[in-house]
């Protein structure tokens, strides 16, 4: 839509680029917890695997909800702003059908994401508890990759204009 949109909006390229960048810091935050979530088996990972996950590991809880909430849209976040500049170049480019199903979209995404993000922070159902996973130490270099991407997550969705915009 975007790319679409930059044929007759000049500052497109610039909202595509702002996007890319948002997600791509919101998907590493999301795949590095992935990664220590399947503690070396990923082979067939569910949203079991994250059942009480953020009161197991708090840290990586808040990292995945944080890159899950901008994948989703959600504002203060760099991919609700970063959405926010597409959809209005789509707009203003007269995009109308197109940006009707991108806003379905998103509403299936957000009801997707939400229903990750409650499965790692609602408490198991009828209060059966899972078997007790061993808590992973993360290393402090992993642990600084993880905030800065959080870090940079939230400020390009308060500030976008560290990229320009």
């Amino acid at each position: 839509m975007g790319v679409i949109a930059a044929y007759s909006v000049d500052w497109a390229n610039q909202a595509i680029l702002f996007y890319l960048v948002s997600y791509l810091l919101a998907s590493f935050a999301v795949f590095i917890v992935m990664s220590f979530a399947a503690k070396g088996d990923d082979a067939e990972p569910t949203l079991q695997h994250y059942q009480d996950f953020a009161r197991r590991q708090p840290f990586l809880g808040g990292v995945l909800a944080v890159g899950l909430g901008s994948l989703a849209g959600i504002p203060p976040l760099g991919g609700f702003v970063a959405k926010l500049f597409i959809f209005v170049a789509a707009f203003q480019a007269g995009l109308y059908n197109l940006l009707g199903v991108a806003v379905l979209g998103v509403v299936i995404s957000i009801y997707y994401y939400f229903g990750w993000i409650r499965m790692a922070f609602l408490s198991s159902p009828n209060g059966t508890e899972l078997e007790e996973a061993t808590s992973v130490t993360l290393p402090l270099k992993d642990r600084l990759v993880m905030g800065v991407l959080v870090l940079a997550t939230v400020l390009l969705g308060i500030y976008p204009a560290l990229l320009g915009l």
